[in-house]
């Protein structure tokens, strides 16, 4: 299974395109971490979330030291508040927190076939607040 709960989510800048999801139990988060490796996904392109430390990362992603991560962190989120996506980003903590498992996925292509393959397989393994996000906007692809 992919490491759970990097110390800051997605390391680095935010990526401009990745899916990110709840599944709530353990055993169906890692079915669809292996499905979503056999359809081509990297384990650096897969991030998996949970309990109170997962929580905190979320709140803390793409933070980075320093006055230029304090900028980065108010342009993020801007750019979330913007889109309407800091609804999705509490869901996501609160899930997290929850003991649910948060699951995120880069799309390293704008190929939508690709992208409704992610979505399928997240969804096919309960997963649910399946969001789309890429540089400048937010879509809940399944509530």
């Amino acid at each position: 299974m992919v490491d759970v709960n990097p110390a800051v989510p997605f390391q680095g800048e935010r990526p401009d395109n990745f899916m990110i999801g709840v599944i709530n139990e353990q055993q169906e988060a890692e079915s669809a971490v292996d499905k979503l490796r056999a359809s081509g996904s990297t384990d650096d392109s897969v991030m998996i979330l949970h309990g109170k430390s997962a929580g905190e990362a979320l709140r803390r992603r793409g933070e980075q030291p320093g006055t230029t991560g304090f900028i980065e962190r108010i342009r993020n989120r801007l750019e979330e508040f913007g889109s309407g996506g800091m609804d999705d980003v509490q869901r996501h903590v609160e899930a997290a927190e929850e003991g649910n498992y948060v699951i995120g996925v880069i799309l390293t292509s704008g190929d939508e076939e690709h992208r409704e393959e992610v979505r399928e397989i997240l969804k096919s393994h309960g997963g649910y607040d399946i969001v789309l996000v890429g540089r400048d906007w937010v879509e809940l692809l399944d509530p």
